[in-house]
């Protein structure tokens, strides 16, 4: 479904959408395929795995919350 039009609001919409759902996702099937041995570094500093998943998805929220300032103050505009 393109757009006849492309705009900001829906670029940063996509960006976001795709980087904390399938982007985030791709991370982790990365890291657990090509860098498995690395859970033990995190295991050692008494960190769990479903830990480390977690901390991980509420960092990317937190870094989208300026981009969503960003994308309500560009519709104002």
């Amino acid at each position: 479904m393109l757009e006849k039009e492309i705009t900001i609001s829906g670029v940063l919409f996509s960006f976001i959408t795709s980087f904390v759902t399938g982007g985030y996702l791709l991370g982790i099937l990365y890291f657990e395929l090509a860098r498995k041995n690395e859970y033990y570094f995190y295991y050692n500093l008494g960190i769990t795995k479903a830990r480390l998943i977690i901390m991980n998805y509420l960092f990317h929220l937190i870094l989208m919350i300026p981009v969503l300032i960003i994308a309500l103050y560009a519709k104002q505009i």
